[in-house]
């Protein structure tokens, strides 16, 4: 039963193999920073609250303000694989969004309340306020949450044409126990489908949720060895802060212990610790991602092995390939990390081959999406059947590899800018410190000697006022001339 006839339908304006290139670049982009994101937020939580140590506070803090940056990027790179779903598989985008047109829609308002929320965690992280901080990130992360099921809602349905007309039927009857409800007109869908009882829409984004945990963990690495310049500079106010909490802890007195309480000690990561911290949190985070990941991509990849073979169209040396991959790149950052806890890797090789792994990994698996989509697709349709060379248009093909070089470069240019600013920044403010410690300990050391010469001088005279004393009744001696 094919969706459309072909013949009557106009050629792609760009090659098909340009088509699904960049729509499965455009996923696996999109991927790594929404992985981030889903995971980054609630996993950032539990530092927050006290779950580590004064390095893992810091840590979260870190990615805290820098949810709004991986926001901006997910949503930009999410933009291409639209694009190119859109002009290459119109019906089947189209009909599964207007049957849920209700869920589908309600992503727009989900992703602002985020996005505000994510802004608002990020303030509260570099103002150190613990509570509203971790109110607006549980916020951000239940929308981002209900964001990725809707999303997983729709693919799924996506990949499922003989799904529509039972969709449209109970839309239809739902229409009619909310009284006649007019949406649209006689025969428009209502919008009003459900599609969450399917147990698939689950292990979807339980496998989206595996590879978020890879990516949080070589950014984790990423950012520790390649952004990371050092701990953070402390204002006037934190340095204001930390010297009246030490002073209260040398005085130890009650009225110290109840202004302590006002006086919080600033974050600040004990610099030596906290990039092979970090590591740790890494390997962490690749367990987690290998728990997540391994029951449900493992059962979605056996169902689609079965769907080609049935389908007959199984290229085993493509497969296995991929899945040699994908498996690679699951195992192997195990081993790096490992190799790098025994002090044996540095920070920065780790960090390569924890990226190269990562791309490896989201690589794979986008492309194996890509041909499992066009196969259960294909006894509906069948995208090729549109290439037409006469219709293609280069200006606009053109056009778009211009910016998208430019915003791909520009991403380089902000990542190399963010590690020279924190560099600079943190040599500053190191210099600064140090020439403030050193200026302290000059102070300190003169205000010591101050105080010894003034100790010695006080009892070399209590001693020449000892020795000079006299009992009483004897005579005084005479002055010398």
């Amino acid at each position: 039963m094919p969706l459309f006839d072909a013949a009557t339908a106009q050629g792609l304006p760009a090659p098909f193999w340009f088509v699904q290139l960049f729509k499965t670049l455009g996923f696996a982009l999109h991927l790594i920073p929404m992985g981030i994101i889903l995971v980054g937020l609630p996993f950032s939580l539990l530092f927050w609250l006290g779950v580590g140590s004064v390095n893992g506070k810091r840590l979260a803090q870190r990615i805290f303000q820098q949810i709004p940056i991986f926001i901006a990027l997910g949503i930009n790179f999410g933009i291409v694989p639209l694009l190119f779903v859109q002009l290459a598989y119109p019906k089947a985008f189209y009909t599964p969004t207007i049957l849920l047109s209700w869920h589908w829609l309600g992503v727009l308002p989900l992703t602002l309340v985020a996005y505000y929320a994510s802004y608002l965690c990020a303030s509260g992280a570099k103002k150190e306020r613990l509570w509203s901080t971790a109110f607006w990130a549980c916020v951000a992360t239940v929308c981002f949450v209900a964001v990725g099921l809707v999303f997983s809602s729709v693919w799924t349905l996506f990949e499922r044409p003989y799904e529509w007309a039972g969709l449209w039927d109970a839309s239809a009857k739902t229409v009619k126990t909310l009284g006649g409800l007019k949406l649209g007109g006689d025969g428009a869908a209502s919008g009003l489908a459900y599609y969450w009882q399917d147990p698939s829409i689950y292990l979807r984004f339980g496998g989206i949720l595996g590879l978020a945990f890879y990516a949080l963990a070589t950014w984790v690495v990423f950012d520790s060895f390649y952004v990371y310049n050092g701990p953070r500079p402390l204002t006037k106010e934190e340095q204001a802060a930390m010297k009246n909490r030490l002073a209260e802890e040398d005085e130890g007195e009650e009225d110290g212990k109840k202004r302590r309480k006002k006086a919080r000690k600033p974050i600040q990561e004990e610099p030596a610790k906290f990039q092979f911290w970090t590591i740790s949190i890494s390997f962490l985070c690749v367990l987690l991602g290998i728990i997540t990941i391994v029951p449900t991509l493992g059962q979605y990849l056996w169902q689609s092995a079965n769907q080609l073979r049935e389908l007959e169209v199984w290229s085993e040396p493509l497969w296995i390939t991929l899945l040699v991959g994908s498996i690679s790149a699951l195992a192997l950052p195990i081993i790096f990390l490992s190799i790098a806890k025994l002090r044996k890797m540095s920070g920065r090789a780790l960090a390569c081959c924890m990226t190269f792994c990562e791309l490896v990994l989201i690589g794979c698996f986008a492309t194996m999406r890509q041909i499992l989509q066009n196969v259960r697709l294909s006894p509906y349709f069948d995208p090729s059947a549109l290439n037409d060379p006469n219709a293609v248009q280069w200006t606009p093909i053109l056009a778009f590899l211009g910016a998208f070089l430019v915003a791909v470069a520009l991403i380089v240019a902000l990542i190399v800018c963010m590690n020279g600013a924190s560099g600079s920044r943190g040599k500053k403010s190191g210099e600064k410190k140090n020439k403030k410690v050193k200026k302290s300990s000059e102070e300190v050391e003169s205000s010591d000697d101050s105080k010894k010469n003034k100790e010695t001088r006080q009892s070399a005279t209590s001693g020449e006022s000892r020795k000079g004393a006299l009992p009483s009744g004897a005579p005084r001696p005479m002055k010398r001339l």
